[in-house]
């Protein structure tokens, strides 16, 4: 099915500008900013934890897990670009301008 007969490709194309490019990126962005939270959190786990030790395996528990979603992010954009290096591009759709269609004189 190509573009231009509909399905969801070009529902994403003609109602956001820049298409799948904008949601992947968004994705990505959303993405780190929550594996840089939990990086963060945990950090402040292991430093209150003092010498509880469950408490600071629990914290190096989700660091890593944190980093491991990183590293998931990292291979999804590496993926990406293999597969196709232009979908990531964002280019403005192009819309050509109409010409009035003449009237018969009446």
């Amino acid at each position: 099915m190509s573009p231009e007969s509909g399905g969801i490709i070009s529902a994403i194309n003609s109602l956001i500008p820049g298409g799948i490019a904008n949601v992947f990126n968004l994705g990505l962005g959303i993405g780190a900013i929550l594996a840089l939270g939990t990086i963060l959190y945990a950090g402040v786990l292991y430093s209150v934890a003092g010498d509880n030790v469950s408490r600071q395996k629990e914290s190096r528990e989700w660091i890593i897990a944190a980093i491991k979603g990183l590293a998931l992010i990292a291979f999804g954009v590496v993926l990406i670009n293999i597969i196709n290096p232009r979908l990531q591009e964002i280019q403005d759709p192009e819309i050509q301008k109409l010409r009035p269609t003449p009237t018969p004189p009446a």
